[in-house]
């Protein structure tokens, strides 16, 4: 008797039946990671530093779309800055160009050739890319991670994929976090993760079960 004969036959067609409905249902990511990726094959980062260009006198010194800020000092004179020594001391713990010697330790995080880098996702691409690449992948997947983290959470509140998704552009997309991005973007990414995938899985879910829920007692 051939117990397990139908297995092999059915398992093609059940996978692919699966995998076709977790691709239909995760299309609105599929499509950030796409849009992620090519924003990083061009190089574009948010960043002002055309501002610092043009207080050099260097023409041409505008971003590809928009007008660099003064106002973004933060970050254009500030923290591209701090990314460009790092690249420059290529990676090391302190600014060995500087007389001072300065620790390349800062609120924000460096790119570095130590163990902290396994915290840091967004600046792996420092260590294979070159810096423009480098550059423009970080901000590619903290604006990734922001969006897909919030609407994988707000699934598990509840929300459809596409309200879920849709809400968590918004957010993207407010004032508050576009007026800050450049200089706490990791802080806005990473925010949802840890609510977020405490639940378990959630990719193909949507919406929390009796057993993944937290329960209140008392």
């Amino acid at each position: 008797m051939k117990v397990f004969e139908a297995g092999p036959r059915l398992f093609i067609p059940v996978f692919g039946e699966r995998m076709g409905g977790v691709l239909h249902r995760e299309r609105g990511l599929i499509v950030l990671v796409i849009l992620a990726m090519i924003y990083s094959v061009a190089a574009w980062t948010p960043t002002s530093f055309g501002q610092t260009a043009q207080v050099l006198g260097m023409p041409n010194a505008g971003p590809v779309f928009g007008e660099a800020r003064p106002i973004r000092s933060d970050e254009w004179a500030v923290a591209t800055p701090y990314y460009q020594i790092a690249v420059a001391n290529h990676f090391g713990p302190r600014n060995e160009l500087s007389p001072y010697k300065e620790s390349l330790k800062a609120f924000f995080a460096l790119p570095s050739r130590d163990w902290s880098m396994i915290f840091k996702p967004d600046l792996w691409g420092f260590l294979v890319l070159d810096p423009a690449h480098a550059y423009s992948l970080h901000y590619a997947i903290l604006a990734l991670a922001m969006v897909a983290g919030y609407t994988l959470l707000l699934r598990r509140l509840g929300c459809s994929p596409n309200y879920a998704l849709v809400l968590s552009l918004t957010l993207f997309l407010s004032q508050f976090v576009q007026a800050w991005w450049t200089s706490n973007a990791a802080v806005f990414a990473y925010a949802p993760c840890r609510p977020c995938f405490s639940w378990g899985p959630v990719i193909g879910d949507c919406g929390p079960s009796e057993s993944s829920m937290p329960r209140r007692h008392g």
